[in-house]
């Protein structure tokens, strides 16, 4: 996609979830567009996940529409070829040789914490996605949004702390310590108060947010509210479909706490806290889906570390100018 000057890049370099691990088990597909393509996602017997184009490249049939997995192979419902999870044809239907051209496109695929995250850009990843532990925390509860927007867009909230005030209510928003940044690694911290969400609203709350950001499709965010009883992990997942829109997961877990029954954290805290962050994150989509582009801004003191961010994008935009994505 040609792109001109002012424009985002529609595509960045980097990891992006497809989908859920929990969205795909064993035996069983799902397509997505993906980063200006169609893809399926597909787990065989084996555990294995495979992220393929969804077209054969045998007569073209769309592999996601009434595609099967037999075994560790994605099954093609026009002629019954078959594809492992690295592309390759390993048998047709009849019983004949596959032909050495029948090989379909293929994603680099890690599973994470309950992702299922491929990678988009040189055939070889240039950065991993750490495994974090959840020994003591509960599943992930993941929801799905789809908006007109860009995966540095809405990346850029983490480090816009300007509108944290203007847009969900947040006061005393403070920095603490610097932007870290290491390669395709950001991280900040900052602390904030509000209008307690746990009491409807009712008296405030001081919390603290670490953010710690891997390329533009995956933010981790630990948020700890001045109490004992309540550590919550976000992520924040853009995943680039058309050039246009995007598909925004987000995903909360609660930490368990010695005393406090499973159930409870499992079903009435995590799924509340869902809601919640659900909530601030809708508040900015109409934002999000009108507003423009500014690769210059006229950037103000209280905005956060807006340069050091769009500095650091630029990394994700090997082959664009950098006037373009600056």
């Amino acid at each position: 996609m040609a792109v001109r000057a002012g424009e985002l890049p529609p595509f960045p370099d980097g990891w992006y979830c497809v989908a859920s691990s929990e969205e795909v088990p064993a035996g069983q597909l799902l397509s997505r567009p993906f980063c200006g393509e169609e893809v399926v996602a597909f787990r065989g017997a084996d555990g294995v996940v495979g992220v393929v184009d969804a077209y054969c490249p045998h007569l073209g049939a769309h592999m996601g529409v009434g595609g099967t997995v037999e075994g560790n192979t994605l099954r093609c419902p026009f002629h019954g070829f078959r594809f492992d999870a690295t592309g390759r044809c390993v048998g047709t239907a009849y019983g004949t040789k596959p032909p050495p051209t029948a090989v379909v496109a293929c994603r680099q695929v890690v599973e994470r914490n309950g992702l299922i995250l491929a990678w988009h850009g040189p055939a070889a990843p240039t950065f991993e996605v750490p495994q974090i532990d959840d020994t003591n925390w509960t599943p992930t509860a993941f929801r799905r949004m789809t908006l007109e927007s860009h995966p540095q867009e809405t990346t850029e909230n983490s480090v816009d702390l300007g509108h944290l005030g203007a847009v969900h209510g947040y006061r005393d928003v403070e920095m603490r310590g610097e932007t870290r940044i290491d390669g395709p690694y950001l991280g900040l911290s900052y602390t904030m108060t509000r209008a307690n969400p746990f009491l409807f609203g009712m008296g405030a709350i001081t919390t603290d947010f670490d953010v710690h950001v891997h390329g533009l499709g995956y933010s981790l965010v630990d948020i700890q509210p001045r109490n004992p009883w309540l550590h919550m992990r976000l992520w924040v997942l853009p995943s680039p479909r058309d050039g246009r829109t995007i598909d925004l997961r987000i995903g909360v877990s609660v930490e368990r706490r010695v005393g406090l029954p499973y159930d409870m954290a499992e079903r009435v805290i995590r799924s509340f806290s869902l809601r919640a962050v659900a909530h601030d994150v809708q508040q900015d989509f109409d934002i999000w889906r009108n507003k423009r582009w500014v690769a210059r801004p006229a950037i103000a003191v209280g905005d956060g570390p807006l340069p050091v961010y769009r500095k650091w994008c630029r990394q994700f935009y090997p082959t664009v100018d950098e006037a373009v994505a600056s």
